[in-house]
């Protein structure tokens, strides 16, 4: 299978859920999403207490909205579906094995997340692109 030419926020096939977005929260086209602790939706960040799910299928602002004012289309990686994020400080050896979120639309490794939330499993790589499984 070849990643070449695949570009950050690309997908394969999967399927959808809707969740419901935290208070304030802002989540861009292709971001990935995590639920916080309360289980509402927020974009992927490096940040204690996350849940990473998939990523976004549209923009939503949620900007003075409470908890679940708004809900959010978030694409799961079912029936071995991928995700295409920028990295840093992945290689070819971490392939098959855990990557985490860096933020809404980046993935790194255990040694540099502060965090450790597990974005997925890393399915390729090239110089600029992980291609990533999400383990919801």
């Amino acid at each position: 299978m070849s990643f070449e030419g695949l570009i950050v926020g690309q997908q394969s096939e999967g399927e959808f859920v809707d969740l419901p977005v935290a208070a304030d929260a802002v989540i861009s086209f292709r971001d990935q999403v995590c639920t916080n602790a309360q289980g509402f939706a927020v974009a992927g960040a490096d940040t204690e207490g996350l849940t990473c799910w998939g990523s976004s299928e549209q923009d939503v602002d949620n900007t003075g909205g409470a908890n679940a004012a708004r809900s959010v289309r978030v694409w799961l990686s079912v029936r071995g579906a991928c995700f295409v994020y920028a990295h840093t400080g992945l290689t070819q050896a971490l392939v098959g094995k855990p990557v985490y979120v860096a933020g809404p639309k980046s993935v790194t490794n255990v040694a540099t997340a502060s965090n450790d939330i597990v974005s997925g499993i890393l399915m390729g790589l090239t110089p600029n692109n992980a291609v990533v499984r999400h383990s919801i």
